[in-house]
Order: structure tokens, then sequence, then C-alpha cells
């Protein structure tokens, strides 16, 4: 009777955690930890129930340059630049929700008498001290346009390139982020995929008829498309129905897509 109770107790799991449609699903591990490593010297995380809370870096012959503390408990990627000197963490799968009515975001397990702490999206260490570090919020610009799951959310549209000057950063929320090493300085811009579309929208989509789709309701990234929204698509291509982002172009004063691309499922824009 026990492993009986047991067996179900962990499908209902499996099942909480695969279960996925419109809003969100589940995910298991709170915090996830992992580090990138650079061939001048090497990068060690100091975890805490998962979460990266530290680092230690070795030069190329194995000794100790730098420790430090990270000052929170972070879930993505520690790193050591090329330079050997410089540590950078990046907080690409922060376990926090979306707030569905301020757009803000509220993080889990680190608040501090009933305060939400601040998230930080990317942090930048030397000499084992914080060199300077960059809110979530501002990288993003556009808090709603990530990938949410009900615990985490994906902020980064692809892996961060680090070089010896930079950090650069691409969005789900279409903005291209540079973080100069030197200085700690942001500067950011939006993608020509932002730029391009008229307007953006995230929902379920079906065709009702050749070449013409209907999603409603439409959760809207960019322009007022309209709830329920109605929109053709070039001749030849063809989109399957299901959830999906799309960027809307006016042609002849009616809402049109022109390309099938792999734009995320914007699935925070969800209220």
């Amino acid at each position: 009777m026990m492993r009986m109770k047991r067996a179900l107790v962990g499908a209902a799991v499996c099942i909480g955690v695969l279960i996925s449609g419109s809003q969100a699903r589940a995910d298991v591990v709170a915090y996830t930890c992992k580090t990138k490593q650079t061939t001048n010297g090497s990068i060690t995380a100091l975890r805490h129930a998962g979460a990266c809370v530290g680092y230690v870096v070795k030069d190329r012959n194995g000794r100790v340059r730098q420790r430090g503390q990270l000052g929170f408990r972070g879930s993505g990627t520690l790193s050591l630049a090329p330079d050997g000197k410089t540590v950078v963490f990046v907080h690409n799968s922060p376990w926090a929700r979306v707030n569905r009515v301020t757009g803000a975001y509220e993080a889990f397990g680190m608040r501090v008498r009933g305060q939400a702490p601040v998230l930080f999206g990317v942090a930048l260490y030397r000499d084992g001290k914080l060199f300077t570090q960059h809110l979530l919020s501002d990288l993003v610009h556009r808090p709603r346009m990530v990938a949410a799951t009900k615990s985490h959310f994906r902020w980064l549209l692809s892996a961060p390139r680090i070089s010896r000057r930079h950090v650069t950063l691409r969005t789900t929320s279409f903005r291209h982020a540079v973080i100069d090493l030197r200085t700690g300085a942001l500067t950011a811009r939006d993608t020509a995929q932002w730029t391009s579309c008229h307007a953006m929208a995230y929902g379920g989509i079906k065709a009702i008829g050749l070449g013409v789709y209907r999603m409603k309701p439409a959760h809207q990234a960019k322009g007022k498309p309209g709830k329920t929204l109605r929109f053709t698509t070039i001749p030849g291509l063809k989109l399957p129905n299901g959830y999906r982002t799309v960027c809307l172009r006016r042609n002849k004063g009616k809402w049109q897509v022109s390309a099938a691309h792999a734009y995320p499922r914007l699935n925070g824009l969800v209220r």
C-alpha cells in the first residue's frame, strides 16, 4: 500500500510538471547553477540548495586567484571572462514569476521581512568583489515578454556571448544588450525583428480558411491588433494550429504574417 501511494504521488508530480498549454507549467527544480569555463583559468560554483551563491577562480596552474559571494541566491550561469579576472553571473532562469497585474518580477525563496528582493539579470565581479550589476527589468525592458512557467521564466533567446570586452545578450523581448566589461556600462537597442513588425501578438491560432487564421484571445506585445485577431499569410506560407507569437504587418488595411520565424512563446503576456 505504501509503495502504491508513493507511485501515485510520483505520477501526480510528473503530470503537474509535464502538462502545458496556453499558460505555464511547473518546474521541479527551484534553482540551477552552471559554470562556463575559459582557457585562462577555471571557475567553480559555490552552491546552496542548488543555487549559485559564490565562486572560486583558479589560474591555469590551479592556484586560487579570487573567491567571492554573489550576495543572493541565483539560478543561472557563472562564467569566467577571457581576461581571467572578471566573473560574470547571468540570472538566466530565475525562480520567480511575472505579476499579472503590474508586470513586476517577484522572486520566490528570497524574501526578507516580507519584502520581495530586487532581481538582477547580470552581475559582474572582480577580485572577489561586486563590480556592477544590472536589473533584470532594465535588460528585458518589456517585462511581460518572457517565456514563463509557474515557477520560472526564460528571458534570453540564446546563450550570452562573452568576449574580452563585452557581454552580449539577446532577449525574448527583442532587445540586443551589450555590457562593457571595463566600465560595466549597459547599452541596449531594439532588434530588427521588433522594429520590422507593425504589431506583434501571442496566442492560440487556428486556420479558418486558405491562408486565413484567427487568434482568440490575442495577447498584445506591440501595437493594438485587437483581442480577436484575424490575419492572413503570404501565398505558400502555412502555419500550424497552436500557440505562437506572430509578427504582423499591414497589407491593404489587413493584418498579414509574411514569415514563419521561430519567435519565442511569450506566455508571460497572458494575464
